[in-house]
């Protein structure tokens, strides 16, 4: 939602729905600008990450890319359950102000839907609206830095969990044990994939490791990894008992149905005369 691809239509169709260098911005940073039809555009990036160089970034101080942006959730709430918002917090106003300020100024002298530039919230609309064509329609936020209780306050339904990604690939027992003791409300709402987690987590500690032996330090490395899984077993203990209990339920419903339907035996086979 924060970009679109750098081959996108609305490069050469409608240009001002881009960011684009208007004061020399690519001058001082000629890695983060690309050339098309003899503007300046701004590759997609957040504030403290390096620019996605396939990627064009959306200037949602323009009014009219945030009309055309709820058309195309619109879109998706008709024929979906739900959506993906990639990198949703780059949406939010401060982080849109503090990347690009001046540059969402809106292009001068197009007839805008506005005269201003935009500079309210955009996703709290984008969600309600959306609702109002499918109430059940899901929002999932990509998020970083932070960023989730912000953008579930803003309308979104899930978001990813990425502290929990961060704490468990550092190793940090206490900072896991106490995510996972937050209000049970909220953690309901964190999107996380645990089997993932794991393998990046132990690729990410068996690296170090091997760094420390190299530099001639000791201690971290796979031990955090018994003191990880010991916080976490409250996480698994709620699914395994879920599971054997579907097991158990599922044994019995197959011995009433087989037991009930059976067909009755009928008597010995009479051997054929020799």
């Amino acid at each position: 939602m924060q970009h679109v691809a750098i081959d996108h239509v609305w490069v050469t169709t409608h240009p001002h729905y881009l960011v684009q260098s208007r004061h020399g911005e690519h001058l001082r940073d000629p890695g983060g600008y690309f050339a098309a039809n003899e503007r300046m555009f701004a590759y997609g990036r957040g504030l403290l990450w390096e620019p996605w160089e396939d990627t064009v970034q959306l200037n949602y101080g323009e009014p009219e890319v945030r009309q055309a942006m709820l058309s195309v959730l619109k879109k998706i709430a008709g024929i979906c359950d739900g959506v993906r918002c990639d990198v949703a917090m780059l949406v939010e106003q401060e982080l849109l102000q503090s990347t690009w300020g001046n540059q969402l100024l809106p292009e001068p002298g197009l007839k805008a839907l506005a005269s201003q530039q935009v500079n309210s919230e955009f996703w709290p609309t984008a969600c309600s609206k959306t609702r109002q064509l499918n109430p059940s329609f899901v929002f999932i936020a990509e998020s970083y830095w932070e960023r989730e209780k912000p953008l579930m306050d803003k309308g979104f339904d899930f978001c990813y969990d990425k502290v929990f990604y961060d704490r468990l690939v550092l190793g940090d027992g206490e900072g896991v044990d106490a995510l996972l003791n937050l209000d049970r409300g909220y953690q309901d709402k964190l999107v996380r994939f645990l089997g993932m987690t794991a393998y990046v987590y132990v690729r990410e500690v068996k690296g170090g490791r091997e760094a420390e032996r190299q530099r001639g330090g000791g201690g971290g490395g796979f031990e955090r990894v018994f003191v990880l899984s010991a916080n976490m077993q409250r996480e698994f203990e709620s699914f395994k008992l879920r599971s054997e209990f579907l097991y158990v339920c599922l044994y019995v419903v197959f011995t009433v149905c087989t037991t009930k339907y059976r067909k009755p035996r009928r008597g010995p086979r009479r051997q054929r005369p020799a």
